[in-house]
Parts: C-alpha cells; structure tokens; sequence
C-alpha cells in the first residue's frame, strides 16, 4: 500500500489503514512543499504517484488531499503501468483529473473517498467502515 501525499499525511489515517492489516509505504516527496500550495514540484508528485502505479507491491493508492495542481500531471501518468497491475486512487476533489485519466487511458476505476488525511470529526465512522468494504 503506497501513500500518495499532496500534503502532510495524517497519523490518524495511517493508523487506520493499519488497524485494517494493511501495510502503509510513504511516498519519497510525501512531505515535499512547492510554492505556497504544492506539495513539491510537479516531477516530484508525477515520480511518487508513477512508483507506486509500477509497483506489483502497491495494490492501492491513497491521496492525503485535494491535490492541487494534480491537473499540472494527469496527461504524464503511467497509463501503461496501470493497465499491466490495475489498483483503485483513493481520493477526490482536485484528485477527479487523475481519476479520469486513469479511466480515459487505461480503464482503471478508483474511488471518491477520504483521504489518507484523515479527520474522524468529518468523516466519522461510517465512511472508513465503507471505505474498507469497497476495498475488500
């Protein structure tokens, strides 16, 4: 399981992917900062999410948060990587632009879901029981 960062990941929400068994990786530049809004520079970001879109290790891909500037990379995602070993995104807001990609290149379906920065105040109970039977 490999953690894609736009931002400083949360401890809770590793916490909670390991409460479900599941080994958590961290992306190279997961706590990358690029500009005022950028969680590092957009090769740094496209290098992270393409590792673990190769990865035969990594059966899911989790954002922290809405990815700003995730419309800066969609077009150079490794289409190719996703089609030979499929595995879900986990995210949404500016996320969607991966999200169609991978559809439009390689018919690789992901989830709109809660991301790695997880605050249970907001989400609550049920979206991480939901989100762990959608994965299973």
């Amino acid at each position: 399981m490999l953690v894609y960062s736009v931002r400083m990941m949360s401890v809770m929400g590793v916490r909670l992917l390991e409460s479900w068994g599941l080994k958590v990786e961290v992306g190279a530049h997961v706590f990358d900062r690029w500009g005022h809004f950028l969680a590092g520079s957009d090769e740094d970001r496209l290098a992270d999410i393409n590792d673990a879109l190769a990865d035969t290790g990594v059966r899911a891909i989790f954002a922290t948060t809405g990815g700003k500037g995730a419309y800066r990379i969609a077009h150079a995602l490794d289409f190719a990587a996703a089609t030979r070993d499929p595995k879900p995104l986990i995210g949404y807001s500016d996320i969607t632009i991966l999200h169609l990609a991978l559809w439009q290149h390689s018919c690789l379906a992901g989830f709109h879901g809660p991301y790695v920065g997880w605050d249970t105040e907001y989400y609550g109970d049920d979206a991480a029981h939901h989100l762990r039977r959608a994965l299973d």
